[in-house]
């Protein structure tokens, strides 16, 4: 046994921080012992395998419920491996795959051969399956043989699926799947009304009106948010909303909540703080779908973050090359990577407690992709070694270091941030340690 402690730390748990010694064993992968002092030699100390963590914050690893990892078919922008580095990175031990690659992962054999490429990945590459066969709405893809792979969430990303008849199919197709496996198999739907987002390059309101740019109205969002949820409690079975942004959507979901529908949601970073005015500089690195929103929304976001209305918050991380990015505003595309960047957000910026943080990037986004088995756990004895370890003071300056990712999309570019990962453990093996990737 290779037993590695981690002296001094706070451990976060659901009440809070609690001052405790870790050990986890790297072959078995598994917490070894939890406790007010763990003893170690001056060998432990001078190899490695005891380490002072004192400042530090000691939670389950990190699961990202929404990311694009480029592979297959965009690997100039990201590849599994890349992705996984900056998932590492970040505090992440499992990164929920978007299926909206090329191909798309849209049968058994894509699901295997992405688990393929996933073999030297940094963290656990979870894939995630179309809802509809090449994304097309005609016919259901075969998510009973994906599920015989391990995939469990099902999504047609993009603009989310847009025929209300093709939903119901779906969302019944795939509660079915759930209660004959005992899987917790799930719908995930972004909402994104096509019909009225349409040439839309920013939030509708006054900023895209002075800009002169095509808007996209909020309402785009809530009447797939509300379709959705009277499809859900229609079918009776779960559905996971994707990065919803709109002071009216967290409202109908909080409704829905209280209602009994089975839903959960969540959030991307930049709605959390960005508003439609950065646009105003034309910069595309502002550019998002959904689009970022109005003062209104962004603090509606923050007190539905508060109120447990929203579940997760979820990277959306989205590489895009430079070339591509430094189009003009209205011919570039959106996105921003930003799995390294969820946690000085949350932290730095936000100044959320330990168990927050914990509860929406770490417990509950375990428990909706159904990986708290393994992710999410609680830190005692005899679970799981995967741990992200934070300095909350530790302060770095965005885009002065080399990236990990293969594309540098980011609208933190020159900021400092604080808040920041010294070491990832995933499996019981340091794949970052001092806030360096080992391998």
């Amino acid at each position: 046994m290779t037993r590695i402690v981690l002296r001094g730390g706070d451990l976060v748990t659901a009440s809070g921080l609690v001052r405790k010694d870790l050990a986890f064993d790297s072959v078995s992968g598994l917490i070894v012992e939890v406790a007010d002092h763990i003893d170690v030699s001056q060998d432990d100390i001078a190899q490695g395998r005891a380490m002072d963590i004192d400042g530090c914050w000691v939670s389950s690893g990190f699961v990202d419920l929404h990311c694009h990892l480029g592979e297959p078919g965009d690997e100039g922008a990201e590849t599994i491996l890349s992705g996984s580095r900056a998932g590492a990175i970040g505090g992440y031990t499992a990164l929920l795959a978007m299926p909206t690659t090329d191909p798309c992962v849209d049968s058994a054999g894509a699901v295997l051969g992405l688990q393929a490429l996933a073999r030297s990945a940094l963290c656990e590459i979870v894939p995630m399956g179309m809802l509809s066969v090449g994304g097309a709405e005609d016919a259901l893809a075969p998510a009973a043989e994906m599920a015989e792979f391990g995939v469990q969430v099902f999504t047609d990303g993009g603009h989310g699926v847009q025929d209300a008849g093709f939903l119901r199919r779906a969302l019944d197709y795939v509660d079915d799947l759930r209660s004959s496996t005992g899987q917790p198999c799930l719908v995930a739907q972004p909402c994104d009304l096509r019909t009225l987002s349409k040439g839309g390059q920013m939030h509708e309101g006054a900023w895209s009106s002075r800009l002169g740019l095509a808007g996209i109205p909020a309402a785009a969002e809530e009447i797939m948010v509300a379709q959705t949820l009277r499809l859900a409690r229609l079918c009776d079975t779960r559905v996971h909303l994707q990065h919803l942004s709109t002071a009216v959507s967290f409202e109908l979901v909080r409704n829905a909540k209280e209602e009994g529908i089975q839903v959960s949601i969540d959030v991307s970073p930049h709605h959390l703080i960005f508003q439609d005015g950065e646009c105003a500089s034309y910069d595309s690195r502002f550019k998002f779908r959904p689009p970022l929103r109005s003062e209104a929304d962004v603090e509606a976001a923050r007190f539905a973050l508060l109120d447990g209305t929203i579940d997760a918050v979820a990277s959306g991380h989205r590489p895009v090359t430079s070339d591509q990015k430094e189009r003009p505003f209205d011919q570039a595309p959106s996105g921003a990577v930003s799995l390294d960047i969820v946690l000085s957000v949350l932290v730095g910026e936000l100044g959320l407690e330990p168990e927050v943080v914990a509860r929406v990037l770490s417990w509950t986004p375990a428990r909706i992709a159904g990986l708290h088995g393994q992710h999410g756990c609680s830190l005692e004895q005899g679970m799981p070694a995967n741990l992200a370890v934070v300095n909350p003071k530790a302060t770095r300056v965005i885009g002065q270091s080399s990236p990990v990712s293969r594309s540098t999309n980011t609208p933190f570019h020159g900021r400092t941030m604080t808040g920041n990962i010294c070491h990832t453990v995933w499996k019981g093996d340091f794949v970052v340690r001092n806030s360096e990737i080992t391998r």
